[in-house]
């Protein structure tokens, strides 16, 4: 019965930050979306076995979601950080290669890569529809979380 009430608590917390940085501006909803990806990539990045790349995939992820959400805002890319952008998918490999910590490179680069693309690259997008869409997006992505939370909370209740 705990952990329900715990589950339904913070759930109610992250609702309501949620629905209110959708409606209060693109600069809130961009602010939490890094905050849970911050929050999400470290939880991530707990499962692994080794953990030598966490610091390093949480700090690109971050890069990477700050990066699309101000030039994708602005309207326009920079083609200097496309380029930074772009080395992006080798600075995961070169730490990892110069790290004493990594027992398992491949795992390790891996890892980090599957980090990025599960985590962050949702929440790009996501904030990407709510900076460039012309459509009621406050409402468009509710209906999106309604539909995801609706189908997690019946899941639990179910066993599934």
């Amino acid at each position: 019965m705990k952990t329900i009430l715990i589950r339904t608590l913070s759930g109610a917390i992250y609702i309501t930050l949620v629905l209110g940085s959708l409606f209060l501006s693109i600069w809130a909803f961009a602010i939490i979306a890094l905050l849970l990806n911050l929050i999400a990539l470290n939880e991530f990045q707990s499962f692994s076995k080794y953990r030598s790349q966490g610091l390093i995939t949480i700090l690109l992820g971050t890069l990477i979601f700050a990066y699309s959400h101000f030039h994708s805002f602005a309207g326009q890319i920079n083609s200097n950080w496309i380029w930074i952008l772009a080395l992006v998918p080798l600075i995961i490999p070169i730490t990892v290669l110069f790290s004493k910590d990594s027992k398992n490179p491949i795992y390790d680069i891996g890892f980090s890569f599957l980090s990025i693309v599960y985590i962050t690259v949702p929440l790009v997008l996501l904030n990407l529809l709510s900076v460039n869409s012309g459509l009621n997006t406050p409402w468009v992505i509710i209906s999106m979380f309604i539909i995801i939370w609706t189908n997690d909370t019946f899941a639990y209740l179910s066993g599934l």
